[in-house]
């Protein structure tokens, strides 16, 4: 016999990450009131699997969404264990702030006066415009045989298409590479970094044997990966140490960072 009263169901998706993606899983079914099979649903024929999602959900990046940002709830009700899959190939931390190197050719520019005397600034964009976002940390880097990391900043805003700044235009060495409206994003200098972290320490460091500029110098944005990431703010910090016992030393001239 068929009821004609309105049947009430409770529809939920399971999503898992994979990779750049969040994929629909299976669809779970449920009466109000009580569990699957408490409500005559057989729990191994709720879940039927669906397509696939490329998007990121409420504007977190699809490589930060879990399943906690999904649904709200953590893992899925049936019980069973879905072991998440997480790919952070950039980053520090698990809040998805992206880690990034800068460089600027002090062939085109004088970067260390600017650093020196600017602390708002606007970087050429050239690669990985649609990962760089607001809040991500950038190491500023010098080019050349003796260059290296020089500053330490943050993403200010997103890149879009703007000129250069008239306050930079004075640290400028050749106008025409920078001229015009460009893809360019802004940035805040946290830290100047002297002496600078050069090229050749970080060459002999097994940390950094894959640091992007490293194997391939000749571009202007560079990923920085979670690991690399943490090696470097330990590096920093431990120059922000020496230098604060550097301080406290009056009259005595020392050297507060051997790059050993």
């Amino acid at each position: 016999m068929i009821s004609d009263k309105a049947l009430e169901l409770n529809i939920s998706l399971v999503l898992e990450v994979r990779g750049d993606s969040v994929e629909c899983i299976g669809i779970q079914v449920i009466k109000p009131g009580g569990g699957l099979a408490g409500n005559g649903i057989d729990p191994h024929r709720a879940m039927t699997r669906t397509g696939k999602e490329t998007s990121g959900t409420n504007g977190v990046p699809p490589w930060c969404v879990s399943h906690a940002h999904v649904s709200g709830k953590g893992p899925t009700q049936d019980g069973a264990q879905h072991e998440e899959k997480k790919e952070e190939p950039i980053g520090t931390t698990a809040d998805c702030r992206n880690t990034w190197i800068f460089q600027a050719s002090s062939e085109f520019s004088d970067v260390r006066s600017a650093a020196r005397t600017l602390r708002e600034h606007t970087w050429l964009v050239q690669q990985h415009k649609e990962q760089i976002k607001s809040g991500d940390r950038v190491y500023v880097w010098e080019s050349g045989p003796r260059g290296g990391i020089i500053g330490l900043a943050e993403v200010s805003e997103p890149p879009r298409i703007q000129p250069e700044p008239k306050e930079q235009l004075l640290f400028i060495r050749n106008s025409e590479k920078f001229r015009g409206d460009r893809l360019r994003v802004k940035i805040r200098l946290l830290k100047l970094i002297e002496p600078a972290i050069q090229r050749t320490y970080l060459s002999s460091r097994a940390e950094f044997a894959t640091l992007s500029i490293l194997r391939r110098p000749r571009a202007t944005n560079f990923r920085v990966t979670r690991e690399e990431a943490k090696a470097l703010e330990g590096i920093v910090d431990g120059m922000a140490v020496a230098a604060a016992l550097h301080d406290s030393l009056r009259g005595e001239k020392r050297i507060v960072f051997a790059q050993a």
